[in-house]
């Protein structure tokens, strides 16, 4: 749903009233569903303070038992209905923080569990018990409460996970149907993790879920020999981090704290191998 404000909703071409949302919530409550997620976007064109507090009220009226909070990544380069928003429009870094503020302590003072980075649920949703026992993980497509490496997208330009290998299909229709038709598979794009991949995706999951990392119990696991080591070029990345007291580092523990957990997308950006090589790539940010 994104946010409730007409100016916004105008401006993303994403029109829906709160008549509209609030039915289709009721209907899948009648109809059985044992958890029920509206997602929220921060950082949209137009949005402020006053309308975000709206749309949030009129959120916790309709009582979801999950909530999925993004930033929004503005990437005109790549997404050319993006060229069509003001860049005036934009609420700036301090502000777009502010938002996210914002939510976390409505969600917070309601009752919901900060799942994380970017999502929230009720304390007896699975996903915030399985925090509490911690057994929560993460995949691609966010936080859950099975496992990470067996997922499976259907149509059009869906991602799939399974067993260390990673493909995506078609991102055109007319592609999709044509590889269909024609008895094949309609991938476009695919590769197999790397032993790298599978210990970097492991740490940053475990901190995007849990903001601690037993350092020699991770070593153990992946028979590496000196953790810091290893990682030797996360370290520039961190030491800003570390300096400005959003994460604690040492040979036996990394812990990410409490102000860190707004930020935590960054501690985790310092061990993505991948970031770092593509300087060039345009990704969206954290605030």
């Amino acid at each position: 749903m994104q946010d409730f404000d007409e100016q916004v909703q105008i401006t993303i071409n994403r029109v829906q009233s709160e008549d509209l949302v609030r039915a289709l919530v009721t209907e899948a409550k009648r109809l059985g569903f044992s958890s029920i997620n509206l997602d929220l976007v921060y950082g949209l064109p137009y949005q402020k303070p006053e309308s975000f507090l709206l749309t949030l009220q009129s959120v916790l009226l309709l009582d979801p038992d999950r909530v999925s909070l993004f930033s929004y990544a503005h990437l005109p380069t790549r997404f050319a209905a993006q060229r069509k928003i003001p860049t005036q429009s934009l609420p700036q870094a301090e502000d777009k923080l502010a938002l996210l503020q914002l939510a976390i302590k409505h969600f917070s003072e309601a009752g919901y569990q900060c799942i994380g980075m970017d999502h929230f649920a009720k304390t007896t949703d699975s996903l915030a018990i399985a925090q509490q026992q911690g057994k929560l993980q993460r995949n691609f497509q966010g936080y859950t409460t099975a496992g990470q490496d067996a997922l499976i997208g259907l149509g059009v330009s869906s991602i799939s996970q399974v067993n260390g290998v990673i493909w995506q299909n078609q991102k055109e229709l007319q592609d999709y149907q044509q590889l269909l038709a024609g008895g094949q598979l309609p991938l476009e794009r695919g590769f197999s993790l790397s032993q790298d991949d599978k210990i970097r995706a492991a740490l940053i999951s475990q901190l995007m879920c849990h903001f601690e990392l037993d350092v020699p119990d991770f070593c153990q696991r992946f028979a590496i020999e000196d953790f810091w080591s290893y990682f030797t070029d996360a370290l520039p990345k961190l030491d800003p981090l570390i300096a400005d007291g959003l994460v604690l580092c040492s040979d036996h523990h990394i812990q990410v704290t409490p102000l860190g957990r707004l930020l935590v997308r960054l501690v985790c950006a310092s061990f993505d191998r991948y970031l770092q090589s593509n300087s060039n790539q345009s990704y969206s940010k954290v605030v």
